[in-house]
């Protein structure tokens, strides 16, 4: 499945509830059947991370550090905070590196 338009029952114009139900997970599919239908719109891939909407690498990195810096904060109770900050910064200057993006990603 790679549209959301085929979870959309064609003669109803609403959810396909039984293939929504087959295919997600029950907290996301009350997640999914919430959500209204609406038939005016065209399909789209969205990267919602992203204020434009498109999916990178750099996108996506900041998203999974952002996770990983909630969880240990979660963890540690903030203990953590002076090497987040420190790990910011080295991050922060390998982007800013003026080289080609395969040698940022191998460093």
């Amino acid at each position: 499945m790679s549209k959301v338009s085929e979870l959309i029952d064609p003669i109803t114009g609403d959810w396909d509830k039984a293939l929504v139900q087959d295919v997600f997970l029950e907290e996301d599919m009350k997640h999914i059947l919430a959500i209204p239908v609406n038939s005016n719109m065209d399909d789209s891939i969205a990267w919602h991370y992203d204020t434009k909407g498109l999916f990178s690498i750099k996108s996506m990195y900041h998203t999974l550090e952002d996770n990983r810096e909630r969880r240990a904060t979660i963890h540690n109770d903030d203990t953590s905070a002076p090497t987040t900050i420190a790990n910011q910064e080295v991050w922060g200057n390998l982007w800013k590196l003026e080289c080609p993006p395969k040698i940022k990603q191998f460093l």
